[in-house]
């Protein structure tokens, strides 16, 4: 129990009280400290702000003087150094320049030659900064704190080169700020209460002091001070302590600005704001203590109310509650608690106890009618419902599934660990579910067990972790159902699958056997079309050779006719032999030309379309003009390639040509027999035609003469796989494409690769 709560209930007030009050002390001190941040942040910014306004002043009255300056320099009488007129011309200017203490020229070695101020005596500056500078950067130069020797005065002196008419620096007109004239700048800068304000020069001499000017004039300021402001950037704020006429352990916050001139590279002013941090603080302070003493009256106040009120409006009635509750607690769901506390939030507090005794009795009604219906829905349940502990223990199970693990009764299983009646091949993994379950990891595990009786069986559990009302894991809640006929349903699918496999593996490769055998048939067709073309070739080499044997035998018959004669002689011998060895080799190009035509090609490669019908001709030409059948070649493109096996397609040629003249062979011999090739390209595909006018193919057999076996010859004559092989040879090894169609006057034969 908390001990705050053990504290009788007036202290408790008091203590709230207190609570409430320590986080308003808090505000307040927290608000004082906010206020006093916000003072040092004013003070900070007043003090940039004020260096800021003095450097701007500053600036105003620099570039004043440097267009002063600037001004006297280009006068025709300080060129020819007219001392009379240009020492009139300065006295006057100078009356007109209120922020001007004095204002004269120097020639180049620094003897004054003209002032605003009468001078009685000659006066020499070339040993002033401003004079050097200028004479050394032909620009405006500073000085630094001086006496000056025209007035007496301190002053603080800015020097300008000036010019003859050939441009040489033959001068320097000069000009004076009287030093206590800044107290003049400064009143016009509108200086806060308790600020102090310096002019330092760039050797840390002080020019001007706001607060006692003639007390530090050309004194030196504090050295570890203007170390650390020469040190920092050119306009920063900085905390000093010890500053000059502050009080021992005093600290100010401290501003300053660094003012140059162009060409210097050193500043020539530093202009420097403080203001005391205490001051600043005061009044700060004194609204804090105001405000924690009006704190104190107050917080005394409600302490002594809270006391009062505690004891009679809360104290006494919560002691008539604390009985009635613990009537409550022992049972009694129908004491009347308004009855004890009337009136205000504790009589409130009173009926909502009594309203909560009558709902706690109506719930208690109902939570019991709700765990009869929950055992009744777990007793009738068909799947196994369980529970378990982190060990694998068995803290609850429904009739269902002490029948399912061949139990009795729940007391036989009651406290046996789970783990023992599953097989080992599963066992890890139902006690890496239960682990599982117990770190909030629902979960699913298919399992097979060994029941109590001996069966074997195939279980599916779903497990999900059961918590407590604090939200704690104290069991493992799952449901398990037979899954044995399903697993033998899948046993079965699975060997059925298997042997679908080993039948598509048998299938596979008997399909890859008749492939094979498809293709060994395609090879001893195109062999037997080969050993066909072999034998028309041998028929044309027969009418290729005809002609020359009779020459050769002619040549013969001549010299057996003239021996022994006198024109038997040397020359017409060998006229002779010349005669008989050109026809033998006409005869040995013939054969040469068969032979090359029949050699297969190994790879595919561009050829010559027109030489390609060439060559092809030549080998069917004689048996063509034996039968009286004209050629006619037509070259749409003369140059036209085509890519494949040069071999193969004039083989195809061949086949198309003997197929149209075995056709042309059967129609009348007064009928002019013609054979028209046509040569053309359509996109980049090469095509060629072959017509014939032998009165075309008849329709019924038109789509079959491409079969392989078809022919309408006698057997003896054809074996019909002429056409075949060539529309193999196209279609399946050039990718091309083979057709026939009947035209008016016969068939034509279209090719196209």
């Amino acid at each position: 129990m908390n001990p705050l709560f053990r504290i009788p209930i007036k202290k408790q007030l008091i203590i709230i009280v207190l609570i409430v009050a320590i986080p308003a002390a808090a505000l307040l001190v927290y608000s004082g400290i906010v206020q006093r941040n916000h003072a040092l942040n004013d003070a900070r910014m007043d003090t940039q702000r004020l260096a800021e306004r003095i450097a701007s002043e500053q600036r105003t009255l620099v570039a004043s003087a440097r267009q002063l300056v600037v001004s006297v320099s280009q006068l025709p009488e300080v060129k020819k150094k007219d001392a009379t007129k240009v020492n009139l011309f300065l006295s006057n200017l100078l009356k007109l320049q209120s922020d001007m203490a004095i204002l004269f020229i120097a020639d180049r070695t620094g003897t004054v030659w003209a002032s605003a101020i009468p001078v009685a005596n000659p006066i020499t500056i070339s040993d002033r900064r401003y004079f050097k500078n200028a004479l050394a950067s032909g620009q405006l130069s500073s000085g630094e704190f001086q006496i000056s020797r025209i007035s007496g005065k301190p002053t603080f002196h800015f020097g300008f080169p000036y010019r003859d008419d050939a441009g040489e620096v033959v001068g320097v007109v000069c000009v004076g700020i009287a030093l206590q004239d800044y107290g003049v700048v400064l009143k016009r800068a509108e200086l806060p209460e308790r600020s102090n304000i310096a002019l330092i020069d760039y050797k840390g001499l002080f020019l001007f002091d706001a607060k006692e000017p003639d007390k530090y004039y050309g004194k030196p300021s504090d050295s570890a001070l203007f170390k650390r402001i020469m040190a920092g950037p050119d306009t920063g704020t900085l905390m000093a302590s010890g500053v000059a006429g502050d009080l021992p352990g005093q600290e100010r916050y401290v501003s300053y600005q660094k003012l140059r001139l162009e060409g210097e590279e050193s500043p020539y002013m530093y202009i420097r704001v403080g203001i005391p941090v205490e001051s600043v603080l005061s009044q700060a302070n004194k609204h804090l203590v105001a405000n924690l003493l009006l704190f104190t009256t107050i917080l005394t106040s409600a302490l002594f109310l809270a006391w009062l009120i505690g004891k009679r409006s809360i104290a006494d009635r919560v002691a008539l509650l604390k009985e009635a509750s613990q009537s409550l607690a022992n049972g009694d769901l129908r004491i009347r608690f308004s009855d004890l506390t009337k009136g205000g939030e504790l009589g409130m507090l009173g009926e909502s106890f009594e309203a909560m005794a009558h709902k706690l009795a109506f719930r208690a009604e109902s939570l019991s009618n709700s765990q009869r219906f929950l055992n009744a829905i777990i007793d009738t349940e068909p799947e196994c419902v369980k529970m378990l502990d982190v060990d694998g223990r068995i803290l609850m199970m429904n009739p269902a599934g002490v029948k399912l693990i061949g139990a009795e009764s729940f007391e036989q299983v009651q406290g046996q660990i789970i783990f023992s009646v599953i097989t080992t091949e599963h066992r890890d993994a139902f006690v890496e579910l239960t682990k599982n379950v117990f770190q909030g990891v629902s979960g699913n595990l298919e399992f097979e067990a060994v029941c109590l009786d001996g069966k074997r069986v195939w279980l599916d559990t779903h497990a999900v972790p059961f918590r407590n009302d604090a939200g704690e894991i104290i069991s493992l809640l799952g449901v398990t159902r037979d899954i044995t006929d399903r697993k033998a349903v899948e046993k079965s699918l699975a060997e059925n699958q298997r042997q679908l496999k080993d039948l598509n593996v048998s299938l596979e490769q008997r399909i890859a056997d008749a492939v094979s055998e498809l293709r060994q048939k395609d090879q001893i067709l195109i062999l037997q079309g080969r050993q066909a073309a072999m034998g028309e070739m041998i028929g044309n080499i027969a009418h290729q050779w005809r002609q020359p044997l009779n020459t050769l035998g002619l040549i013969l018959q001549e010299l057996t006719m003239t021996y022994g004669r006198d024109e038997f002689n040397k020359e017409s011998l060998e006229g002779n032999v010349k005669k008989a060895m050109a026809v033998i080799m006409l005869m040995s190009q013939t054969i040469e030309d068969f032979s090359n035509y029949f050699k297969p090609d190994k790879e595919k490669k561009l050829f010559k379309l027109k030489q390609a019908v060439d060559k092809t001709l030549s080998l069917i030409q004689p048996s063509l003009k034996s039968l009286d059948i004209d050629i006619e070649v037509i070259e749409e493109d003369l140059n036209i390639d085509v890519y494949g096996y040069a071999s193969e397609y004039s083989q195809v040629l061949l086949n198309i040509l003997l197929n149209c003249r075995d056709a042309l062979a059967g129609c009348a011999v007064e009928k002019q027999r013609i054979i028209t090739i046509t040569l053309s390209k359509e996109g980049n595909r090469s095509v060629i035609t072959v017509a014939d006018n032998a009165e075309g193919i008849p329709e019924d057999i038109l789509d079959k003469i491409f079969d392989p076996y078809f022919t309408t010859k006698g057997p003896d004559q054809g074996t019909g796989i002429g056409l075949y092989m060539a529309k193999t040879i196209i279609e399946k090894n050039m990718g091309g494409r083979l057709t026939v169609r009947n035209t008016s006057v016969g068939a034509e034969f279209r090719v196209e690769v």
